[in-house]
């Protein structure tokens, strides 16, 4: 579900929750319009996990060689 939208001037900067975890992604101005509340369908590509001093990148395998931005 959608929790937060902030305009980021070339797009949207959308909080999710899901499963109780907070997403944070972008969302171009060209695609359709959300509001707060709306449920979302939602696929990781990548998220970074942050833990103190360190930073650790998770890559989606199953998207390997997919065009993510046509999705």
């Amino acid at each position: 579900m959608i929790t937060d939208i902030s305009f980021r001037g070339s797009t949207l900067e959308l909080t999710l929750e899901v499963n109780g975890i907070s997403l944070t992604t972008n969302r171009s101005l060209e695609r359709r319009h959300v509001e707060i509340g709306e449920e979302m369908c939602v696929l990781i590509y990548r998220a970074y996990i942050l833990e103190e001093e360190d930073t650790t990148v998770y890559k989606n395998q199953m998207l390997k060689g997919v065009d993510v931005e046509a999705l």
